[in-house]
């Protein structure tokens, strides 16, 4: 779906250069969690679900940015930018954290 214009390349790569950036990190966010999950379970599943609740908001970001600029801007499309990020968190919070199953802690 167009807004009537198609951006240039220079305005586009303009516009999604943060939400780029914030994929890279909630990237990183992402398998920092699974690095650890062995050792730090608790800590790797919140790693885990942030960082893949960030990168459903940053790649939705991407297009909202570069494609649908002028309704990103004029903040047309902010019920929808919500809905998503608390939509996906609470689905990953979901499906991550099982309340059936008790909390282990062993002391060494």
């Amino acid at each position: 779906m167009w807004t009537g214009c198609t951006p240039d390349l220079n305005t586009m790569a303009f516009n999604i250069m943060g939400p780029l950036f914030g994929t890279a990190i909630s990237g990183a966010l992402t398998v920092a969690g699974f690095a650890i999950k062995g050792r730090h379970p608790v800590l790797s599943i919140g790693l885990i679900v942030t960082g893949l609740a960030s990168l459903v908001d940053q790649v939705t970001k991407i297009y909202l940015e570069g494609f649908l600029t002028n309704l990103y801007v004029g903040s047309t499309l902010d019920w929808l930018v919500s809905v998503i990020q608390v939509g996906s968190l609470a689905v990953l919070i979901m499906l991550f954290c099982n309340t059936n199953k008790k909390l282990e802690i062993t002391h060494s």
